[in-house]
């Protein structure tokens, strides 16, 4: 069974990133659209909680209702554009890949593929793979904008109050520190699961194409015990990811909540100072909760950034194999093709 090369995280990502190439304007784009999409969302929020207002005050809201009109719109089509962005990237890069590892698996056969079994190839070359587009579409771009929308909250908030600022930024510091403090646990659980799932992969395919041979030596009840056990042994290891998963939402929205409340409270205080007007005070913790979005986001792709170390851990765990022919019929100048 193949095994993934023990790398870290920073290297597996620089790995991942360094397949990018000339592809890196889409990634530009992809990382544009989507913080234009969280401030879209922020700024829905905010025209509405300000109409809200003007129809308590009995204000006219004419203004406000064409901005929402006009943002609501522009919020959905960059949701669009991010989506297709990232995930044009992500399927054009998964495209080089599979190339790049049968070229590969090319240069080795036949003597590599031997000692491999064929079902944990195939979950390399399809299941794998594809466990990496995940990254691309819906890691890298949301990495970037958890890291930019928050940002410019806590300047806005610095803006109107130091205090409102280092108020809300010990909740964020937790909130975007959290996925680290349980790296450990998702990259030891997403490696073990990845081998896992490949030995299930193995099995399946080493049984198919031997059915013949296990019928005339009567080993089907022998290969379904072994399934049975290796079923049994990959489900533990998922159910530990949601475990985790589960933890980590439980968290966050504590760490939502908290932030929130923690601003308001500091916000009222600026009130009863006279340092803040009131009309403001709901609005500045509006964008304070709203900074969490990316962060929310980010977080929930915890397992499938599990998988996807454990994936990029098997796929390089081909490349470094030493081609056994370098010369002879069929490799042309000294390199096989």
């Amino acid at each position: 069974m193949l095994r993934a090369e023990q790398m870290g995280w920073v290297d597996a990502f620089r790995r991942l990133l360094a397949v990018v190439g000339s592809l890196w304007p889409k990634l530009v784009l992809s990382f544009t659209s989507g913080v234009g999409h969280f401030l879209g969302l922020i700024g829905v929020s905010v025209l509405g909680a300000l109409m809200v207002a003007r129809v308590r005050n009995g204000e006219p809201f004419d203004g406000l209702m064409v901005a929402l009109l006009i943002l609501a719109p522009l919020t959905a089509l960059l949701t669009w554009l991010e989506s297709w962005f990232s995930h044009d990237l992500a399927f054009r890069l998964l495209a080089q890949m599979r190339i790049a590892l049968y070229r590969q698996l090319d240069r080795l056969a036949p003597g590599y593929l031997q000692r491999r079994r064929s079902g944990d190839l195939v979950a390399m070359a399809t299941q794998d793979v594809e466990t990496v587009e995940y990254f691309f579409a819906h890691t890298v771009a949301n990495a970037f904008v958890a890291t930019v929308v928050p940002a410019g909250v806590l300047i806005t908030l610095l803006v109107h109050g130091w205090q409102l600022a280092l108020a809300l930024l010990p909740f964020l510091a937790l909130a975007a520190w959290s996925p680290v403090l349980t790296r450990s646990v998702i990259e030891r659980l997403g490696t073990v699961a990845r081998a896992d799932l490949g030995g299930l992969n193995a099995h399946v395919v080493d049984t198919l194409q031997g059915l013949r041979e296990i019928a005339a030596f009567q080993a089907g009840p022998q290969r379904r015990a072994d399934f049975a056990r290796l079923v049994e042994a990959y489900v533990p290891v998922r159910l530990a990811f949601n475990r985790q998963i589960t933890l980590q939402r439980i968290w966050l929205e504590l760490l939502i909540g908290g932030g929130g409340l923690t601003v308001l409270v500091v916000g009222t205080a600026l009130v009863n100072a006279g340092e803040l007007p009131a009309t403001t005070l709901p609005l500045l913790t509006l964008l304070a909760m709203g900074a969490f979005l990316p962060i929310s986001e980010l977080a929930q792709v915890g397992r499938r950034l599990g998988d996807t170390i454990g994936a990029t851990r098997r796929l390089t765990a081909i490349p470094p194999e030493p081609v056994p022919v370098l010369d002879g019929p069929g490799v042309a100048d000294g390199h096989v093709p």
